[in-house]
């Protein structure tokens, strides 16, 4: 439910809600911002969420509803529920390298004739934050544009089922995260087939590290 104030008044009026929650007649529901909190805080460090999804996409695997044949992913961007008036500027120094590649792709580029290790910047970095919800990004596009999160997200093309999600602050490139988004799932693909926004040369040759054919639509400039 979108409303954690719906929600409680679901519970408290829904006698299947109680029963499921061990919630007698006479006891009054926990209050709206217990759940609230609990969401927010209970689990934030503890990766139980994504332990509980991988474990049911093992499950898909073992019965054959998930192949790891084929399978495609793609970004979304999601706009965060804030206020456009609680945005604010940051400015923040980073320490990072001019270039920055998946770590296997690092590793066989360092062993190139000539090969010259990219060299750490410190670079001041101006960005829009939100002062309700800090953890998100702004993201500027054709056809993304806010304060929000970019989730990416992929899908097993035999029964449609999604094996792997991710979420990020929108300020950064899908090309730069889609990698890391598919090392980090149970289910290793055969194919993969990804937008144009992903035909870049590192992105292939990184697919290919990983043991993944990839497809990409052309990339019009």
């Amino acid at each position: 439910m979108k409303s954690e104030r719906r929600l409680e008044e679901e519970v408290s009026l829904n006698l299947a809600y109680r029963w499921f929650c061990g919630i007698d007649l006479m006891n009054r529901v926990p209050d709206y911002s217990t759940f609230s909190q609990n969401r927010k805080r209970r689990f934030q460090e503890a990766g139980i969420f994504r332990e509980i999804f991988n474990e049911i996409v093992l499950k898909c695997i073992e019965f054959g509803i998930v192949s790891g044949e084929t399978g495609v992913a793609d970004g979304l961007f999601l706009p965060s529920n804030v206020s456009w008036d609680s945005r604010y500027e940051a400015v923040e120094t980073i320490q990072r390298s001019t270039i920055k590649y998946m770590e296997e792709l690092e590793a066989e580029l360092s062993f190139m004739p000539g090969y010259k290790e990219p060299e750490n910047v410190k670079k001041e970095k101006e960005s829009l934050k939100s002062r309700t919800d800090p953890e998100c990004g702004y993201i500027h596009q054709a056809r993304k544009k806010g304060l929000g999160y970019l989730t990416e997200m992929t899908v097993d093309t035999r029964h449609g089922i999604i094996t792997g999600v991710d979420c990020y602050p929108a300020n950064q490139r899908e090309s730069d995260i889609i990698l890391e988004h598919l090392k980090r799932q149970p289910c290793k693909y055969q194919e993969i087939g990804l937008d144009g926004g992903y035909d870049i040369g590192a992105v292939h040759r990184e697919l290919e590290l990983l043991g993944i054919q990839g497809y990409t639509a052309i990339r019009e400039y």
